[in-house]
């Protein structure tokens, strides 16, 4: 699926999980990851049914907006979206664009609880995982590691 500025904030707040790659046409990695990305798209299509994948032309004027509003400055750029909120960016370096790591990310998040509703009594309980390729910010500490940990 590829979204713009008009299609995607429905799409990713309609579904529950969405990976999102940010691209360029004219990119040589993101030409690279391509089948990669299709691959795992279509693996985890009956493995995990409650994810999506989905993919902006960061190039183009009709998805500027959303580029800029997720701060996307090199490709590719690939993100996690629960319930319509970006959750971390993965797949940032080369080796970690396969099938496999994709699917074990994928997998990984769909096991955890769903975020809770806009408006519910969080402050009092805060649930996250981090892996080497993540960044999660609570507030305004940026989490960082390099190893697999439930906070």
């Amino acid at each position: 699926m590829e979204l713009d500025d008009s299609s995607f904030s429905e799409y990713v707040e309609r579904e529950d999980i969405v990976v999102v790659e940010f691209f360029a046409p004219w990119c040589g990695h993101c030409k690279k990851l391509e089948p990669t990305y299709a691959d795992a798209a279509k693996r985890l299509a009956t493995e995990q049914p409650n994810v999506r994948f989905a993919k902006v032309d960061s190039t183009s004027e009709a998805a500027a907006n959303t580029k800029a509003k997720y701060s996307v400055t090199g490709f590719p750029s690939v993100f996690v979206f629960r319930a319509g909120e970006k959750q971390y960016k993965i797949l940032e370096q080369p080796q970690e664009r396969t099938v496999d790591r994709i699917a074990q990310i994928v997998k990984h998040e769909a096991a955890q609880p769903p975020p809770p509703p806009p408006g519910a009594g969080t402050q009092h309980a805060c649930h996250a995982v981090y892996a080497a390729d993540r960044q999660l910010t609570f507030g305004s500490a940026l989490v960082t590691g390099s190893d697999l940990y439930e906070v």
